[in-house]
């Protein structure tokens, strides 16, 4: 039999390429509105639930994201499917599943994202550090911002280009200086003893390295396994651990230094 030519894909030159670009500027332009619209909506709601609703609302709450992550978003991240064509591969009969992920995935999950989940809720029914839960949310969203803004604007090296290729080194520094700077006036409004630039400096360091830790490694689950998103519930973000992911790696600091960040905030 004769082998078909393959075709190969015309290339694009002058006024059509100029188009195609225009077309996928115009294109991340909508999808950054849609993220930015997205993440307002949740942050306000956030607000609202966090300081004009009794702590079991927001608790309730982050049962119910822990619970759709389990049962809608983490079998894709841990698809066993993709097992079952390993085990046939390998002339394997018995395929270790729960349901529609695999059993180390369902072990991990008691670990990861679990835990932290349990330390927001803990932290949350705390009425004296609650509010750290809103100066967590707010530093590692700066961040977020922060890092699309200088990293659009300045971004050439990248931080891991096969894990998350839009990830430079510049957006990172540039939210670390956002972050740092809200801090510093955070601090300082305080009123407490401690030098406010020095613990702006280091707090923001722990923040945006935790949180940058966050997004690479579910970037590294998402890319194991080919999938863009966990979900597609929340327009321009995916599912909860699409949003949350960076807020995952940082809750546990503000949780095991609540009493150290309290006194920095005012909260004691």
């Amino acid at each position: 039999m004769k082998k078909k030519p393959s075709r190969k894909r015309p290339v694009l030159r002058g006024p059509a390429r100029r188009k195609g670009e225009v077309g996928k500027k115009r294109d991340s332009k909508k999808d950054f509105i849609v993220r930015a619209a997205t993440g307002l909506v949740l942050i306000l709601f956030f607000i609202a639930v966090l300081f004009l609703l009794p702590p079991f609302a927001l608790s309730t709450f982050m049962g119910v994201a822990l619970l759709t992550v389990f049962f809608v978003e983490w079998p894709r991240l841990f698809p066993c499917t993709r097992l079952r064509s390993q085990l046939l591969r390998a002339k394997e009969k018995k395929t270790c599943c729960i349901g529609n992920m695999t059993l180390a995935g369902g072990l991990f999950f008691l670990i990861y994202p679990t835990i932290p989940f349990i330390l927001a809720v803990m932290l949350n029914q705390n009425l004296e550090y609650r509010k750290l839960l809103f100066y967590m949310a707010l530093s590692v969203s700066l961040f977020d911002f922060g890092s699309y803004a200088f990293g659009s604007l300045f971004g050439k090296n990248k931080i891991a280009p096969s894990i998350s290729p839009r990830k430079t080194w510049e957006g990172a520094i540039g939210g670390y200086l956002v972050v740092t700077s809200m801090l510093f006036f955070l601090f300082w409004r305080a009123g407490t003893n401690m030098a406010p630039l020095i613990s702006a400096l280091l707090i923001s360091l722990c923040v945006c390295a935790l949180a940058l830790s966050g997004d690479l490694f579910e970037s590294f689950l998402k890319r194991r396994v080919g999938i863009k998103d966990t979900a597609s519930f929340l327009p321009g973000h995916g599912g909860f651990m699409d949003r949350f992911d960076a807020m995952l790696f940082a809750i546990p600091f503000f949780y095991f230094f609540k009493e150290f960040l309290g006194y920095l905030f005012g909260l004691v």
